[in-house]
């Protein structure tokens, strides 16, 4: 975040010390900036090992638009720094960085690619560019893992495992997120602002819902447990995440985990 606060020029870009930019990574990025209200442009990545042998693509991670308007990207979509350019001006926000809560680590401050993409998520529109600009490199073991883990995903994975510290970390983290929106609609002129208010609402019910989740997971019985679960359906939790909901697949995981199978916190990632 120095670093940025640093830059004078009218997009900055993001790098990585070990990872791979293409030749053509820069000006296709600042192509995608077509109007002004696209805040941010990012892309896909060919992920590599250590010695550049190609293991996968970030496809899964792509936006689902190549242009996507305010409030329209999952709140939870996972990005990498080094794939970001974003409109230099967005620094003015800075100052309510510190107030910020790590999706995965609540006693962290939320990750410099976290912060940005919040932001221009928010207040305007994000372009996403589906062809791989950079290799993003994963050395010895973590390659397997990553490609374990990431590359190939299993249609099981999204149901095997609830860790709720993660939930909690995510409850915290849009908490923190719609109160910082709730605070910027005063330094903000229409349309931004009414974007803001929106997202604001939606951190909220994002907050809401993982609050909700934690409470079906801790219930004591199988009837708790089904009562929550009919609770958090009717609270609007598991709506698709366009609407601000976990979706279809964290409510399989739920009947699964937290209904069917016994309850237990294992490590793993939250949806």
């Amino acid at each position: 975040m120095k670093a940025a606060g640093l830059c004078q020029s009218e997009f900055i870009a993001f790098s990585d010390q070990d990872d791979v930019w293409l030749p053509d990574k820069l000006e296709a990025c600042l192509a995608a900036f077509t109007h002004d209200d696209v805040l941010l442009a990012y892309h896909n990545v060919t992920v590599v090992s250590g010695e550049l042998k190609p293991l996968a693509t970030f496809d899964r991670h792509g936006a689902p638009r190549t242009v996507n308007p305010p409030n329209s990207v999952h709140p939870s979509l996972f990005i990498l720094g080094m794939t970001l350019v974003v409109r230099s001006h967005l620094r003015r926000f800075s100052g309510h960085w510190p107030e910020t809560s790590n999706l995965f680590n609540a006693s962290e401050v939320e990750a410099h690619d976290q912060w940005f993409f919040f932001l221009a998520s928010c207040m305007g529109t994000i372009a996403y560019i589906a062809k791989p600009l950079a290799l993003y490199r994963r050395h010895g073991g973590n390659a397997t893992v990553w490609a374990r883990n990431f590359g190939v995903p299993s249609q099981m994975d999204h149901v095997k495992v609830t860790d709720l510290t993660n939930f909690r970390s995510r409850e915290i983290s849009a908490g923190k997120r719609a109160y910082i929106l709730e605070r910027l609609q005063n330094e903000l002129a229409e349309p931004q602002k009414a974007r803001v208010k929106a997202a604001a609402i939606g951190y909220r019910k994002l907050e809401t819902s993982y609050r909700l989740r934690q409470k079906l997971y801790r219930s004591d019985d199988i009837v708790s447990r089904t009562r929550q679960l009919i609770a958090s359906l009717c609270a609007g939790v598991y709506l698709p995440g366009r609407q601000w909901g976990a979706g279809r697949r964290a409510l399989a995981r739920d009947i699964v985990r937290g209904i069917i199978l016994p309850v237990s916190e294992r490590p793993g990632c939250a949806h």
